[in-house]
């Protein structure tokens, strides 16, 4: 029986206005940086792998930030840092993704309970606020306050007890195979991941409908590059 249904932030709910690496580009070029948008983006990509001790997410993140806005563009100014930073807690950088707010509206009102679970920084509850989405949850669950990150099972636990469910009773919908099909199911929650059998949040009422008829789903696909500083 699911009663409650947790969701990943960004590549999920929501979506950069465009790439990150057009974004950085465009804000390093007052500080003398001339790397090519694609340039940037694959070194942002990289660097988003690249090892680090511990949560990457860690309080406000600007420790783990202020490394991938170096490696990307090649600058350690902090005045870009700054700018890069605070660009991508407004929601001008962000767009709520196609048929997130019909979904949630529609999750709501069969009583569910609702919340977002991300490996984010504290900016994130603002940055869902100014787009409207944090009214239509019950709670905004980041790594940067929660200390530790998906795939770890806490991270699944702790919000599955904040929304007073058990994992077994709780869906979690995603777009990281890893973070969040792998973290979910070794945390005992149910899963659907966007982008294979979930095409997209028109479809996932019907699919909490499924579930709570007592059909299992456990499903995995693709992840993609979606967040930054």
């Amino acid at each position: 029986m699911i009663r409650a249904v947790l969701l990943d932030a960004a590549g999920t709910l929501i979506s950069v206005v465009e790439p990150v690496g057009v974004s950085y580009a465009r804000l390093a070029a007052p500080f003398g940086v001339t790397r090519a948008p694609e340039e940037i983006g694959r070194r942002f990509k990289a660097a988003m792998r690249a090892p680090w001790p511990g949560p990457r997410q860690r309080g406000d993140g600007r420790r783990f930030w202020r490394f991938v806005v170096a490696e990307a563009t090649g600058s350690a100014d902090p005045a870009l840092f700054e700018a890069a930073y605070a660009h991508f807690a407004k929601a001008s950088a962000w767009r709520v993704n196609p048929g997130v707010v019909d979904a949630l509206t529609a999750l709501r009102a069969s009583g569910l309970k609702l919340a977002v679970l991300s490996n984010w920084d504290t900016r994130l509850p603002g940055t869902l606020a100014a787009l409207g989405l944090s009214a239509r949850v019950d709670r905004v669950v980041c790594s940067g306050a929660l200390g530790v990150e998906k795939p770890h099972r806490a991270a699944f636990w702790v919000t599955c007890g904040l929304l007073g469910v058990l994992p077994q009773e709780a869906l979690h919908v995603g777009d990281d195979p890893d973070a969040d099909a792998a973290g979910a199911k070794a945390a005992g929650l149910h899963v659907a991941l966007l982008g294979r059998e979930l095409s997209g949040f028109a479809g996932l009422p019907g699919l909490v409908h499924t579930l709570k008829t007592g059909d299992e789903l456990d499903v995995a696909g693709l992840g993609e590059e979606v967040n930054a500083p």
